[in-house]
C-alpha cells in the first residue's frame, strides 16, 4: 500500500503545484516544445497540427487509477497511484473503431469503440485561427488487461466502459503568456521563484527531476514546493516510466542567498529517495550537478539521480519578467 507516501497536502503547497502547472503552460505557449510545421508561421504566431487522443478510464484497484490512452498510433497505460506514477506506452493499432497494443508479456489493450457522433463546432475565433477541436464520447468492450510486474503493481483486466474523444485540427494561434491571476507584466513577485531541471543517463535508463519552490520573501523559511523525480527505459518496443512527485520545502531543497556567487541548490529527501546532491554554478566553475542522490522504485530498485553523466539547469526569479525566461529551463 502507498499511504506512507501520501503527504497531505497545505493550501499553499496545492497553489505551488498550480504555479508549477503555469510554468508548464508557459514553456509550452513559448515553443519549447515545438510541433511540426512551427517553423512555416510568421512571428508572433505559433502552429497547432490536428491530431485524434482517446482515453478510456478503466477503473481504480489497490489504491491505483487506471486509465488507457491512444495519440495517433501511441498507446499508453497508465496506472496512478499518487505518489507513484507507472506509464507503459507502446506502437499500437489505433482508428475510430478498434484500439490493440501489446504491453510485454501479458499486458494488452483489444478493444472495439461506439462512438456517439456529435455536431460539430463552429470555427475559433479571436487568437486562433482554424476548426474548432471535435469532442465525442461512446463506450469501448474487448479486454485489458495490465502488465504482470511480479506482485509489485496491482494486477487486472477491464472488459467494457467508457471512452472519450479529442479530435483537433491544424490550428494558427497568436502567441501569449498565461500569467497567476492579480500579477501585472512588470510586477515584482512577493516570494522567489526557484525552477530545477535535471536529466541524465544511468545504467541504460533515462531519469529525470523537475523541482519548484516558492519562498516569501518576508518568511523564506516558509517555502514550499513540488518535486517530481521519473526513470524511463525502453522493453523492446515498449517505454516504461516510473515517476513519483513530493511535496518539498526549504529544508530539503536548500538555496544560497539570492546574488552570491557562486550560486548553490542542495537537495535532500526523505524515503523513498536517499543520498543527497547539490547544483553549483559561478565564474571558473560553469555548472555541474554532484552527489549521491538515488530514489527506490518498484521492480528496477535504487536508481542514482546525480553525478556523471548527469546536466543540470537552475533558474530562480522575483519579478514576472525574469519568471518568464525561468519558464523556459
Amino acid at each position: 500500500m502507498l499511504s506512507r507516501f501520501q503527504p497531505k497536502l497545505t493550501r499553499r503547497q496545492i497553489c505551488v503545484q498550480r504555479l508549477a502547472g503555469w510554468i508548464t503552460a508557459s514553456v509550452v505557449v513559448a515553443g519549447v516544445f515545438v510541433f511540426p510545421g512551427e517553423a512555416l508561421a510568421k512571428g508572433g504566431y505559433v502552429v497547432y497540427p490536428g491530431g485524434i487522443r482517446f482515453v478510456l478510464p478503466v477503473k481504480r484497484t489497490d489504491g491505483y487509477v487506471v486509465s488507457v490512452s491512444a495519440s495517433g498510433q501511441r498507446v499508453t497505460l497508465k496506472l496512478d497511484g499518487t505518489p507513484l506514477v507507472f506509464e507503459y506506452s507502446t506502437h499500437g493499432h489505433v482508428n475510430g473503431r478498434r484500439i490493440e497494443a501489446r504491453f510485454g508479456r501479458s499486458g494488452r489493450v483489444n478493444v472495439k469503440l461506439r462512438l456517439i457522433r456529435r455536431p460539430l463546432e463552429k470555427p475559433h475565433r479571436g487568437r486562433c485561427r482554424g476548426r474548432a477541436p471535435v469532442y465525442r464520447e461512446g463506450s469501448y468492450s474487448g479486454r485489458i488487461e495490465l502488465p504482470d510486474e511480479g506482485g509489485e503493481i496491482p494486477s487486472g483486466s477491464a472488459t467494457h466502459g467508457h471512452v472519450y474523444v479529442t479530435r483537433r485540427f491544424r490550428q494558427v494561434c497568436k502567441r501569449r503568456h498565461r500569467r497567476p491571476r492579480g500579477i501585472g507584466k512588470h510586477q515584482d513577485l512577493k516570494a522567489e521563484v526557484a525552477v530545477l531541471n535535471v536529466s541524465g543517463r544511468t545504467e541504460g535508463r533515462f531519469a529525470r527531476i523537475r523541482a519548484f519552490e516558492l519562498r516569501p520573501r518576508t518568511r523564506p523559511a516558509q517555502s514550499t514546493g513540488y518535486l517530481d523525480a521519473a526513470v524511463s527505459e525502453r522493453l523492446d518496443e515498449m517505454r516504461v516510466t516510473r515517476r513519483i512527485g513530493i511535496p518539498i520545502t526549504g529544508e530539503s531543497f536548500e538555496l544560497s542567498p539570492p546574488g552570491e556567487v557562486p550560486e548553490t541548490a542542495t537537495i535532500e529527501l526523505a524515503k523513498p529517495f536517499e543520498g543527497s546532491a547539490a547544483y553549483l554554478s559561478g565564474v571558473g566553475v560553469g555548472s555541474n550537478w554532484t552527489g549521491d542522490l538515488s530514489v527506490g522504485l518498484p521492480m528496477i530498485g535504487r536508481i542514482p539521480l546525480a553525478g556523471s553523466g548527469f546536466t543540470a539547469v537552475f533558474c530562480r526569479a522575483a519579478s514576472v519578467p525574469t519568471l518568464e525566461r525561468c519558464s523556459r529551463v
